[in-house]
């Protein structure tokens, strides 16, 4: 049985699914994703007639929403899952464990972005619901000891600041996580942001102006970032001398990546040129770096913010 978080997304179509009908935009648009992925898991993997699969798929769908309407709260896997176990019954052939755990996990979560792009009135309402609990768990949980501040202070801030997202197209397809782990991101910089402010301090989550803040060769927007604009202990860092606030800072990192952090802040080298030196991608040096400065920052920051 999977974790209920796992299934929040399914859980807030499942609420859209049973109050509504075919005619509705929730049923239309859950019907046309399911049946895309319906017919080509069957096609690929039992090479099942096209004709066949379009004949039984209207039957299998309306019984899968007849049958999860009944016990929505009691969910133990994506409802697509569900369906595709009904093709397998329906279409008289075994499904093997292998093959139950190739179905795809995150469809649900990319049918409430499409709800939510098309003004869908009651998505928001159910998914604001349903990912409340579950929110409210996790930031308490990892961040609730360093700050006195509730989560529940930004939450309907950070479900705002997703449905911009989805609005604005930054959240492609296929989707390679749940909306619910997107949402999470978002609700937890919110929620450091709004708890080191509480405590004085300030949340700086933007590491490519971290790193023009290091390596002020590169941009010329490097006057315009103050820094009060940085956490307190990445400020008195760099109030010291460059080089010794370089040093301080390659200190925190392990051996292994300190000729990257070198090549760039300390020789001020590009990606490009860093990339030819090491014999990697310009895409690989920029990826490590980032992950490095995100280590650095959970870490030695959180660390001291408690």
């Amino acid at each position: 049985m999977m974790n209920s978080r796992y299934l929040i997304d399914d859980q807030v179509l499942v609420a859209l699914l049973e109050k509504t009908d075919p005619s509705k935009l929730a049923w239309k648009v859950t019907f046309q994703k399911f049946k895309r992925a319906f017919n080509n898991y069957f096609r690929v993997n039992h090479d099942v007639n096209s004709v066949l699969l379009q004949e039984i798929y209207p039957e299998i769908f309306t019984k899968l929403v007849a049958t999860i309407g009944k016990s929505p709260n009691k969910l133990t896997q994506p409802i697509f899952s569900s369906l595709i176990e009904l093709g397998y019954k329906k279409l008289n052939c075994p499904q093997s464990k292998n093959q139950k755990n190739k179905v795809a996990p995150y469809l649900a979560g990319e049918i409430l972005v499409q709800l939510i792009q098309a003004n869908h009135p009651q998505c928001l309402y159910y998914l604001f619901s349903q990912y409340k609990e579950s929110t409210m768990l996790i930031l308490n949980n990892k961040y609730g000891s360093y700050f006195s501040v509730s989560p529940q202070e930004i939450y309907g801030e950070a479900i705002m600041a997703m449905k911009k997202n989805i609005e604005q197209g930054k959240l492609e397809f296929p989707m390679r996580s749940r909306l619910f782990t997107y949402f999470i991101l978002i609700a937890r910089n919110k929620y450091l942001a709004l708890g080191n402010k509480m405590k004085g301090l300030v949340f700086y989550p933007d590491l490519m102006a971290f790193e023009t803040k290091l390596n002020p060769k590169d941009s010329k927007d490097y006057y315009n970032i103050k820094n009060e604009s940085l956490c307190p202990i990445l400020k008195r860092v760099m109030e010291h001398p460059s080089k010794e606030a370089f040093k301080k800072l390659l200190d925190t990192f392990h051996i292994d990546e300190h000729e990257l952090l070198r090549l760039r802040f300390e020789e001020g080298l590009r990606f490009k040129e860093i990339g030819k030196l090491m014999h990697l991608k310009e895409a690989t040096c920029r990826k490590r770096l980032h992950d490095s400065i995100k280590r650095w920052k959970k870490q030695f920051f959180i660390g001291q913010v408690a």
